[in-house]
């Protein structure tokens, strides 16, 4: 059965300024790294952060649109084990709300933790 797998990621300064290029593992394609492997599909979304409240080409709205149109089972983000578990309160002291906001609006799918 094959699966989908989203995992919400910060893009490096880097990334951002050099992009990255076609290659036979994965593809580039409107700022979203999309890799493939035969039994699964893997969608790396990279993320800037605050910066999606002032860019109108990449708000929170894309990050959710684009998560939810890839329909994933299984969602990974840039929250500690440990702390995945803690609430809403305690995790916008310490994380971005692109990831708090797809853990709980995604919290029916698999979280890797």
């Amino acid at each position: 059965m094959e699966k989908a797998v989203v995992v919400v990621v910060s893009l490096t300064g880097r990334m951002l300024k050099e992009g990255v290029s076609n290659g036979s593992d994965y593809i580039y394609e409107n700022g979203v790294i999309i890799m493939s492997f035969s039994l699964s599909k893997v969608l790396i979304l990279g993320t800037i952060h605050g910066l999606h409240k002032k860019n109108d080409s990449y708000s929170y709205k894309d990050i959710f649109e684009i998560i939810d149109k890839f329909n994933s089972d299984v969602l990974g983000m840039e929250i500690r084990p440990e702390d995945i578990d803690q609430g809403r309160e305690y995790l916008l002291k310490y994380y971005p709300y692109e990831m708090i906001e797809a853990k709980d609006r995604y919290s029916h799918r698999s979280i890797i933790k």
